[in-house]
């Protein structure tokens, strides 16, 4: 999902992003680069732990990926869609699915 698009400079909207993750309650498990001009953020917080537990595939929602990239002269955010995921690994124990954790702030 596109959370945001705008002139800018990757390292420090790459900063700025991971940021932001954690002021809104969001641990950066750790971050790579797959390629010159993007990176990815992985990160977590209890919730998403807590739902993913209670499944046997669980972990692979356990986190979310935030991918910052440069597309021309634009900087990129976007995320998975946690959604998607949710229903992707099945998760149970609760019929809500963690949106909270992931919407835009």
């Amino acid at each position: 999902m596109l959370a945001s698009k705008e002139p800018g400079d990757l390292a420090q909207k790459l900063e700025a992003t991971k940021a932001a993750l954690t002021k809104a309650g969001f641990t950066v498990a750790g971050s790579y680069s797959p390629y010159p001009g993007a990176a990815v953020i992985g990160v977590t917080n209890d919730e998403l732990r807590s739902t993913a537990a209670k499944s046997e595939h669980g972990g692979f929602g356990a986190a979310v990926r935030v991918s910052v990239t440069q597309v021309k002269d634009q900087i990129q955010v976007s995320y998975t869609n946690p959604s998607y995921m949710a229903n992707a690994i099945a998760w149970r124990g609760s019929s809500r699915i963690p949106r909270r954790s992931c919407r835009r702030r």
